[in-house]
């Protein structure tokens, strides 16, 4: 991520055609970001 993000959004998809996997998915894409966005240097 760059240093200009300042937010991210993680959009569903429909439960009777997800087996759980995309949420799987999902919570190591919101994980991930986090730790970018956490190890980023601070603006000035």
């Amino acid at each position: 991520m760059n240093r200009n993000t300042i937010g991210f959004d993680l959009v569903e998809v429909s439960p009777q055609l997800d087996s759980g996997q995309t949420a799987a998915v999902g919570a190591k894409v919101i994980f991930e970001a986090i730790a970018a966005l956490s190890s980023r240097s601070p603006t000035k």
